[in-house]
Formats: C-alpha cells, structure tokens, sequence
C-alpha cells in the first residue's frame, strides 16, 4: 500500500474520503468479461462488500479502468510472506470465441492506485516517526515591561505543563528548547531545566487505550530553575520539541485517528511575593499641540494615584514621529518619588489605602516649547522599587494613575 512505511504493518484503514482505481492492461484479442471482488474492502456501516462494476475487454481495447468510490470504507490489509500491508483481489474472468487465433501467451496485467486519500483511523503496528511541536506563552503582566528584576520568596512562582496526547501509541517528548525571554533585561534569554540542570526534558507521555480518547500528563516542577527564569519579568516563554511517536517500536498494536494531536498547554503560576528592583513599565499618549509657537509657556500639571506598594520614580519623555526623544519633563537621575501605598497585615499585604501625589507644577519657557515643537507623543515610563529590602504582594488589582494637564499662555502682539 502506498504511503505506509517500511516499519508499519497497518492491519486496517477506515477511509474517510478516495478512490480506488484498477487498471487492467492485456494482449488478449478476445472479449473478455472480468469480475473483480475485493473481500478486503467493505463498506463500514454495512459490512458489505464493496461492488465492483464488470469491466469488458475487446479485441480492439486492450486496456480498461474503473474508479472505485472508498468513501466511508474499511481496508483490511494482511501481509504475504515478507510483504506487509496487501490489499486482497480475486478476479474472475470469461473470454468469449471468436475467429481469431489462439496465442501461445497471454497476458494480463492489474494495476491499481488509492487516489486523494483521507482517513479517519489507522489501526496496526504503525512504526515510529517524528513530529515537531512549538509554542509560545505570552506573559501579559510584563507586557508593557521595559526592564528591572523580581527576587520571588520562596514557592512564589511554578511552572506547569499539561500535554494532551490523542495518540493510541507511546509518545515521548525531547524538549530542545524551554526559554524564557524578555525583550528588554539583560540576559534576554534564560533556559528553563524542568527537572534539574544536570536532566534533560524529556517526558514520556500518557497513552490512551480507547479511540478517541485523551490522556493528559502534568509536568508542576518543583526542581526547575523557574524562579531565576522570570526574575528579569519576561514578556514570553518559548517552547521548542520533538516528539517521538512510539519511540521503541517494539511491534505493538497501535491506533491513530485523523483527529489524533499532541496539545501542550503552558501555565506560568505566579504570586508575585518578593522583592522588586527598577521594575519600569511605560504607556504613550499623543501630543500633536498646534500653534505651538504662538504660545509664550506652558505649564504641565501631574497628579497621581499609586495604588502599588511600590515607591515610583516616573518620567516623561516628549519624542517626534521617528520616537526620537527631544525633551524630558524631569531632570534625571529622579527625585521625585511617589510612596508606596499602605498596605494591610500578613499573610495578603493588600494595599489598604493608596497614596496620592500631586508633582509640582513643571513650567515650559519658549526655549523649553522650541524643543518640542515637533514632539508628536508623550512616553510616561513608571519605574517601581521595593524599599528597605522588604517583600511585597502584587496582585491584579493594583494600580497606578496618572492624570496630566496643561494650561498656556499665549503671546499677545498688539498693534
């Protein structure tokens, strides 16, 4: 049978959608009827052969073909001495007379092709073989990250991997690739050794004993180094493996379906307890001030709201079209720092009040505005620390607002 390896020995193919195509070619210079039976294929909700069109061959046509529709069928492959998966035909045929003589040889030769085949289970020794699998998983709270570092307490941060396995056959599973990124900290990329430094990631997986079934193996890791990997708050984790289907190819029985896969599902478990060091996030807002030079100063009002219970340095950045930056609001290093919000007893250290911070008025001269005539956006970048080496709980609900205004002046020219 086309297509099947030399390692497998299919025992039977539930054909979802093909054709069979028989094409028989001879010498024969006599009509010819020919009856042709497959006990090897049946229809699967009947069990019934599959019936097969008589097929004529004339003195003036040597060769004939018919297409034979497989849909929703069953093939039942046995294997003849050394050769495995054969498909079984018994042919039966009537010459009929005529005035043409007898040849000392005839011949007749049936050839045949399984077209545009999709299946719906494969059941057999269905050998070993290889799939690639990728996935990403996106770490949302650093999302808008632009660098710092975590120092997680102890149990704060796990790793788990759940992977569905809808193959009736062993899988194992040879991670290459297990790394935590960060676009903006440096190291960027951070192996992830789920069982040790000194294992390799590899997993055998669950096998399901029923078709259409699923088993799911869960890999929670209590041995990684998953804590180091996301104290440079990556903003993703990659995942790169081969996985061996049926790796020892020991002649077992197998089963495969069209809806057969392997899903890995990665779950960062984070409770972000622990220390915090220059943890910056920023946000951009449009600045497009037009008639900017017809005005004489200009002044920015901030206040702000920290719902974290982390101290805030913020800074703004006025930058043009090509993200050049052409002023900053504040001069740096930072002085200006917003206290952390209160927060309430262990064991949750919630944020019971927040803390609220009004910035003194910043004032632009005409020289200040000339530098940002072309600013088209403002980078508001907060960049927050723990203080006094302590360890805080972070968790959804916390919050920073900043509300910034503008009031101007213009300049009056009189005749």
């Amino acid at each position: 049978m086309a297509g099947a390896s030399a390692t497998q020995q299919l025992d039977s193919v539930y054909v979802k959608s093909g054709s069979l195509r028989v094409q028989i070619n001879s010498n024969f210079n006599k009509t010819t009827s020919l009856n042709l039976k497959i006990p090897s294929l049946i229809r699967r909700t009947t069990r019934q052969l599959v019936t097969i069109p008589q097929m004529t061959l004339t003195p003036t046509t040597s060769g004939n073909f018919v297409d034979i529709d497989i849909s929703d069928c069953i093939l039942i492959l046995k294997p003849i001495g050394n050769t495995k998966n054969n498909l079984h035909f018994d042919l039966g045929m009537t010459l009929q007379g005529n005035t043409n003589p007898t040849l000392s040889n005839y011949s007749l030769n049936l050839d045949t092709q399984i077209l545009n085949l999709k299946f719906t289970a494969l059941y057999g020794k269905l050998g070993n073989f290889t799939m690639n699998l990728n996935n990403s998983l996106d770490i949302g709270i650093f999302n808008k990250s632009i660098g710092g570092a975590f120092q997680f307490g102890s149990g704060a941060v796990g790793l788990k991997l759940n992977i569905d396995n809808s193959f009736g056959m062993p899988v194992q599973l040879n991670i290459k690739n297990l790394t935590s990124h960060s676009d903006a900290a440096t190291p960027q990329d951070i192996a992830i050794n789920l069982f040790g430094s000194n294992n390799p990631n590899i997993i055998n997986l669950e096998v399901p004993t029923i078709f259409g079934g699923n088993k799911t193996t869960t890999i929670s890791t209590t041995n990684s180094n998953i804590q180091e990997a996301l104290s440079t708050s990556p903003n993703r984790i990659y995942f790169n493996a081969d996985a061996s289907i049926n790796p020892l190819n020991n002649g077992n029985l197998n089963f495969v379906s069209d809806q057969s896969k392997i899903n890995v599902n990665m779950d960062v478990q984070m409770k972000l307890y622990g220390g915090i060091t220059n943890f910056a996030i920023q946000d951009t807002l449009n600045f497009n001030y037009k008639n900017i030079d017809q005005l004489e100063n200009m002044t920015f009002r901030l206040n702000t709201t920290n719902g974290f219970p982390l101290a805030v340095k913020l800074q703004l950045y006025f930058i043009d079209d090509y993200y050049r930056v052409l002023d900053t609001m504040f001069p740096e290093p930072l002085d200006y720092i917003i206290k952390p919000a209160v927060i309430g007893p262990s064991p949750d250290y919630k944020v019971t009040s927040p803390t609220e911070y009004q910035f003194p008025d910043i004032v632009y001269n005409s020289t200040r505005i000339e530098n940002i005539k072309t600013a088209r956006k403002i980078i508001l970048k907060a960049t927050m620390n723990t203080i006094n080496n302590s360890f805080v709980k972070i968790y959804d609900t916390n919050y920073i607002n900043i509300q910034l205004s503008l009031k101007t002046k213009m300049k009056i020219q009189s005749n």
